[in-house]
């Protein structure tokens, strides 16, 4: 089973990005993409997954 994580989002929303669990599923080597999550809303750029993969790459 995949999971479709925006920390970004989450970290404007509710979940700040130090407690996301994004960064420990990824090291587990479970089955975890990037996604957005309103983009309008809660990116700045024409590229909101750029900015997902950027702000994940902290």
């Amino acid at each position: 089973i995949g999971l479709a994580m925006s920390p970004l989002s989450n970290n404007s929303l509710f979940l700040k990005y130090n407690r996301n669990p994004f960064p420990k599923f990824f090291a587990r080597g479970l089955n975890v993409s990037l996604s957005t999550d309103d983009p309008l809303q809660i990116h700045f750029t024409k590229e909101p997954l750029l900015e997902e993969y950027s702000f994940a790459a902290q």
